[in-house]
């Protein structure tokens, strides 16, 4: 990897940065600062500098949290939507009743098993 330019980063992650955050010239010189900044930081206290990734990793995770918990209790507030109150045809009654009828009788079968 050969480093060179304004930040001494390898040339992609350098254009990348400048095109995204080095618009201008003051931008570009407060990019160059910031990522010279950091490799000190990450080469003379590598702790200290994964503390740091920690504590950020620990704060988004909250955030996250605390959005998720939000756009759920927006959701809980809406009304919930017309259930469709028909009755049950003859067929779909028969089937119901064969189904509880048949769970229920599995259910004793397991009981009994564990009275054994």
């Amino acid at each position: 990897m050969r480093r060179d330019g304004l930040t001494g980063l390898p040339g992609p992650v350098e254009r990348r940065l400048i095109d995204r955050y080095g618009q201008t010239a003051r931008s570009r010189i407060a990019l160059a600062a910031a990522v010279k900044a950091l490799t000190v930081l990450l080469k003379r206290h590598p702790r200290a500098a994964l503390d740091m990734a920690a504590a950020a990793a620990i704060q988004a995770g909250r955030v996250g949290v605390q959005g998720i918990t939000g756009r759920l209790a927006q959701l809980e507030r809406r009304e919930p939507p017309a259930v469709d109150g028909r009755r049950l045809s003859r067929s779909e009654l028969r089937r119901f009743m064969r189904m509880l009828r048949d769970h229920e009788s599995s259910d004793t079968r397991v009981d009994e098993r564990r009275c054994d």
